[in-house]
């Protein structure tokens, strides 16, 4: 890969992000609401006057690079609710867009994300609408996901969420609708009541976390050498070196 490629300055960057906050990193991934509030305070601190420290802690706490679905949410819930100026959205949005991943980055420029221009309404539209290009899967689970809201149309994941009885972005409380090739979606209360179970015997299995248990850590990658140049399979052409834990 050639050193200047997008993906591996990005990977360098996130490498020499994490050695300078080696100890500080956080205990979990932020919630829309924490990244929420993250944004505003930079906003707020901003006016105020503060020093660039008080923006660069702000950034950490929510940053694009590392958390580009929740960022990106809070700033839709900020719109939503009208927490923040559209002057104010914009700036944001810039700065967002400077540290989002390669992938992320590109469709947030081609989108007008970037600018973000229009009232607060347009602007609130061109995120969701964003997001809707972009969560395919549950960012925790990897599960597809299948829940939708009927206000603002963003996905919500049906299996980790479970509990989830109003939006995160819109905090409308949740009406589902079935995504289209994934089948039934109800909301917790919903399920509960139609099968008569308690909350206590509602059991899920997470696959992308149980792999966590046994894989510690992945140390590289490799394109898989197929016979007389056949095409591989989806999701069959990269090979990972693994190490299992124990």
């Amino acid at each position: 890969m050639h050193r200047q490629h997008p993906v591996r300055t990005w990977v360098e960057w996130q490498e020499q992000k994490a050695q300078k906050s080696r100890g500080h990193e956080p205990e979990q991934m932020p919630t829309t609401s924490e990244c929420e509030h993250h944004l505003l305070q930079i906003v707020t601190t901003l006016k105020q006057g503060a020093d660039a420290a008080a923006e660069e802690a702000g950034w950490k706490a929510a940053d694009p690079s590392r958390y580009p679905q929740q960022v990106c949410r809070g700033l839709a819930r900020l719109l939503s609710q009208g927490k923040v100026s559209s002057e104010d959205a914009q700036w944001l949005a810039r700065h967002i867009g400077g540290q989002l991943p390669p992938g992320w980055g590109a469709v947030w420029m081609e989108r007008g994300c970037s600018k973000l221009e229009g009232t607060l309404t347009d602007q609130l539209q061109l995120v969701v609408n964003y997001l809707r290009a972009m969560e395919i899967r549950c960012v925790r689970c990897q599960v597809r996901q299948a829940g939708t809201c009927r206000q603002c149309h963003l996905g919500w994941c049906t299996l980790c969420e479970q509990e989830r009885e109003e939006c995160d972005v819109c905090s409308v409380p949740i009406t589902l609708t079935a995504t289209s090739g994934v089948g039934g979606a109800k909301s917790y209360a919903q399920r509960l009541q139609a099968t008569g179970m308690k909350s206590a015997e509602m059991v899920s299995v997470y696959m992308h976390k149980l792999g966590e248990i046994f894989v510690e850590k992945v140390s590289d990658v490799r394109r898989r050498a197929t016979v007389d140049g056949q095409a591989a399979a989806p999701g069959e052409s990269l090979e990972f070196l693994a190490h299992v834990r124990g």
